[in-house]
């Protein structure tokens, strides 16, 4: 399976969390996801700041969140169900693919948008808003050892024949 075979395979299979994938189905979207990645946060990061010159908040915030939700809606949610799969694949259960996406979340709001939420949050003295900052900032630190330790697991050899998930993909039965 080449690049293009496995992101038409998992956009047909947009939010199918049933099943089972091949480590190369898997991994080439995963690339997509990262390319993707790559042009999001500065992309949403400089509208941001483009943003700012209109003196609107509302521009400010809003710009970059639908950026963010656009990625999520055309990558991150294909990315979570191929995932699913590829867990299914190796005989596992997909939820840690889900855990890891949610780790993920506050990594995919822009650096400045999140400090800009705890100094809105500190001068508005609202506890929650401090909080929620603090852990958009902060809280995420788990995901890259997630991330590694699930990258592991993704990388196993498939089971081979079926298991309790379904028959094996086709390009682990050639």
């Amino acid at each position: 399976m080449g690049f293009k075979d496995a992101i038409s395979t998992c956009y047909s299979k947009y939010a199918t969390f049933s099943g089972r994938a091949s480590k190369l189905e898997f991994w080439w979207f995963t690339l997509l996801g990262i390319i993707v990645h790559m042009v999001q946060i500065p992309v949403q990061t400089l509208a941001m700041f483009i943003a700012a010159e209109t003196s609107s908040v509302t521009v400010q915030f809003v710009l970059p969140i639908v950026i963010m939700i656009s990625a999520i809606i055309v990558v991150y949610i294909p990315w979570m169900a191929v995932g699913c799969r590829r867990l299914h694949d190796i005989g596992w259960q997909g939820w840690p693919v889900v855990i890891l996406f949610v780790l993920y979340l506050p990594l995919a709001i822009p650096f400045p948008l999140r400090l800009a939420l705890i100094m809105g949050a500190g001068d508005s003295g609202s506890p929650f808003l401090l909080f929620f900052g603090t852990i958009l900032v902060y809280g995420s630190s788990l995901t890259l050892p997630i991330a590694a330790i699930l990258a592991y697991f993704l990388s196993r050899p498939s089971e081979p024949g079926p298991n309790k998930y379904g028959p094996p993909p086709p390009e682990v039965t050639t």
